[in-house]
């Protein structure tokens, strides 16, 4: 019952940046980067290929929120079944959020980790893949490692799918302790007394996608004209600035103000427990110099 499939696919179903991260073996794949890139995409073949040509899985996807799972881990390993034309080899059962593969038992399960308790009770894990990783706090990272232990017959890999929306995220802090290395790839190893820890971090944008349209491409782009965090975030893929509680977020400093300028006002604030503020604003053909 339990044996591995052999099934030839083109290379061209595939985006090329991932190819050969399908042999990676390392104990975490981190994908991050900008909207559209395909990350989530390759995440959901890896393990489905996976689930087909290696013996004894269960896959554990999972989101902070368990209701989210539906609509998009779980939609997404679908949508890559029908589209390979294996829907015959699989079984989804919508009520539990589960998939077993027919030929060999093979399985993935979901949970949430909005109620972490419930992940205690989850044992036997070969493989995880947690989309939205911003979402977690780093104790529901630590906790979700905890579920993969174990020998298995196969190597173990959590799978992280995100986009760097803060530069403050401990994701960065824990994974990039030396910052990135070069623009795409980071690879960091963690020694410990029973051996090496290791992982390996992948940067895409949505240029290296084949798959997308022009009018994705087009929007993503103009993103630069209208916000440049999110342009920073979702087009280039890089961590994104802290920006809560900002009102103004398109600023610059100049070397000197306007000689003439459409109207000046003045603002003043009298302090008690600070000292007083006089704040001097020109304006001039739309743009604010304090």
């Amino acid at each position: 019952m339990n044996t591995a499939i052999k099934i030839k696919f083109k290379s061209e179903v595939f985006n090329p940046v991932y190819m050969p991260f399908y042999k990676c073996s390392d104990r975490y794949l981190l994908l991050y980067g900008g909207a559209g890139s395909g990350k989530s995409e390759f995440a959901a073949a890896k393990i489905l290929i996976r689930m087909l040509s290696e013996k004894g899985h269960r896959f554990l996807i999972c989101r902070k929120v368990a209701k989210t799972i539906r609509n998009s881990q779980y939609e997404l390993l679908r949508e890559v079944v029908n589209r390979w034309n294996v829907s015959s080899l699989f079984d989804f059962k919508d009520g539990e959020l589960r998939v077993t593969c027919k030929r060999n038992g093979n399985e993935i399960i979901s949970a949430g980790l909005d109620d972490v308790e419930k992940l205690k009770s989850i044992t036997g894990i070969s493989g995880i893949w947690v989309e939205e990783m911003t979402e977690l706090l780093p104790e529901d990272w630590r906790q979700l490692n905890l579920r993969m232990r174990g020998w298995r017959l196969n190597y173990k890999q959590t799978i992280g799918t995100f986009n760097p929306i803060d530069e403050n995220h401990w994701i960065r802090k824990e994974f990039f302790p030396d910052g990135e290395m070069d623009n795409n790839i980071y690879r960091f190893e963690r020694k410990t007394e029973f051996g090496t820890l290791s992982g390996t971090t992948l940067r895409t944008t949505y240029r290296d996608n084949k798959f997308l349209d022009d009018t994705d491409r087009a929007a993503l782009e103009a993103l630069e004209q209208e916000d440049e965090n999110y342009y920073r975030i979702y087009a280039l893929g890089l961590w994104g600035a802290q920006t809560k509680g900002l009102i103004y977020k398109k600023w610059s400093i100049v070397d000197a103000l306007p000689t003439t300028w459409d109207f000046e006002i003045y603002g003043l604030d009298f302090g008690f427990s600070n000292p007083s503020a006089l704040l001097r604003v020109l304006v001039k053909d739309g743009a604010i110099y304090l």
